[in-house]
């Protein structure tokens, strides 16, 4: 019992280290795609709207793909949330100045409907804003 207690125990070690091996481009690398910081939006000078600021780095955020399932959705803008509160379609970004933002992340359809519920067939952005 004990050689298998330590033999599950160093097998356990070693994908512990496996996953904490991985560099801190690579963790950054599978994030870049979903989430825009603070200091990158504000690493961008001259754009006035949040808009603009996602067009330049994340312009796949506002790609439409075709819906997977039967369920008849029609196509539908990306759905924008601030503080958790829906705020409209992408245009309304055009609203918010990029220094109001803290934090903005692109869900996916799946995602986004696993936080705000169905009717995202295109996603989700939602903003946190600054206090």
């Amino acid at each position: 019992m004990l050689r298998w207690g330590f033999v599950l125990w160093l097998g356990l070690l070693a994908g512990v280290s496996a996953c904490a091996s991985r560099s801190a481009a690579d963790r950054n690398a599978s994030r870049d795609y979903s989430v825009l910081t603070a200091e990158e939006i504000g690493s961008v000078s001259g754009l006035t709207t949040l808009y603009d600021v996602i067009r330049l780095r994340r312009p796949r955020w506002f790609t439409r793909r075709t819906p997977t399932s039967f369920r008849g959705e029609q196509q539908a803008d990306i759905v924008v949330y601030v503080d958790n509160v829906r705020f409209g379609g992408p245009e309304a970004l055009r609203q918010l100045h990029p220094t109001s933002a803290r934090l903005m992340q692109y869900l996916s359809p799946s995602q986004a409907e696993s936080r705000f519920g169905q009717g995202h067939p295109n996603g989700a952005i939602a903003v946190i804003t600054r206090p």
